[in-house]
């Protein structure tokens, strides 16, 4: 690629840019590391209270029984998590050591996402000051995995991103709706890919059985368990929970140049906040939209900076009550 002066870099001159930014990695990763193992011992109660009791029943325990404890513990079915949990509990690792190793993991993730779109300082900041950051560094244990894996698909490419998609609903099954509403996006180009497997029935009918499998497997297993959070999820959903979202879709649909694929994107977000409770779905779609602006780079839009401001600002009490209560939602 051509200079904008007329001239080729130097392998010299990307090689001694690059240094500084791993000595500013190396600096930051003890620090972030720190912050998060800080800020875990200060969360007490909540979620967390039931994660630790879970990381703590693992010790010991033969890997087949994993999946019991996890249910009866903190009342999920993801089988990638409760074994990344049974590792690190067998290891004799403190937990918020071994779960500060992947908030770092997160971090530094998500600021090369942010780099690899050309993100602004100011949107770096908001970003890792954002709302929805700390309560996946805290109480949204599982969902965090799930996102870390998403990222890392996000920043790969080929089979290695097909890969990491697969993976993600093993850790929170909510991240199911990232790939429905990912696939609805797409919706508008799936006209070369259907022909592509309209040409190679075979494989076209391996890919079929595969899914029809898989999906079988996992609604014996667990479907009767999705089912039973489903409904009681749906019993806490308002009206007001969904004016929310559908709040911050007509304010991107300000920003975004892309608005048929936001309306796509949208469309299973608000199905899944009707049904489980936008309280729960606010944070898929805010994360949707948001690499979705990231990727469309229109993040730093003067409207974008409002919301990412909004969520920075929303960080403070949320911070506040970790510290006085040792609960980020604990209600007064």
């Amino acid at each position: 690629m051509t200079h904008r002066l007329g001239f080729t870099p130097s392998t010299h001159v990307r090689r001694s840019q690059a240094i500084p930014h791993a000595l500013y990695i190396a600096a930051a990763v003890p620090i972030v590391f720190l912050l998060s193992t800080y800020l875990l011992q200060a969360y007490q109660y909540g979620d967390q209270l039931y994660y630790r009791a879970f990381y703590s029943a693992l010790s010991g325990i033969r890997i087949d029984q994993v999946l019991f404890e996890q249910r009866a513990k903190v009342s999920s079915g993801e089988p990638l998590f409760g074994l990344l949990m049974w590792v690190g509990s067998n290891l004799d690792i403190p937990k918020n050591i071994y779960v500060s190793f992947f908030n770092t993991v997160l971090v530094f993730s998500l600021v090369a996402l942010l780099r690899k779109h050309e993100a602004s300082f100011l949107v770096i900041f908001l970003s890792l000051s954002n709302f929805y950051l700390l309560v996946l560094l805290t109480g949204a244990e599982r969902l965090k995995f799930a996102y870390i894996v998403l990222i890392l698909a996000a920043l790969t490419s080929g089979r290695i991103r097909t890969s990491f998609w697969a993976i993600a609903p093993l850790f929170h099954f909510q991240s199911l709706i990232n790939l429905a509403s990912l696939a609805m996006e797409k919706l508008p180009t799936y006209r070369k890919q259907l022909l592509y497997w309209y040409n190679r029935p075979l494989r076209s009918l391996f890919v079929i059985v595969l899914a029809v499998a898989a999906g079988s497997y996992f609604w014996l297993s667990l479907g009767s368990f999705v089912l039973s959070k489903a409904v009681g999820y749906y019993q806490t959903t308002t009206g007001f929970q969904i004016a929310e979202l559908v709040g911050l879709l007509l304010l991107t649909l300000l920003i975004t140049r892309k608005r048929l694929e936001i309306l796509l994107l949208i469309t299973p977000i608000l199905l899944a906040a009707i049904v489980v409770g936008s309280a729960r779905v606010n944070m898929i779609g805010f994360v949707a939209i948001y690499f979705l602006l990231l990727r469309e780079q229109r993040i730093g839009h003067v409207l974008s900076i409002s919301v990412l401001s909004y969520f920075s600002l929303k960080s403070i009490p949320f911070l506040q009550r970790v510290f006085t209560y040792g609960d980020g939602f604990y209600q007064y």
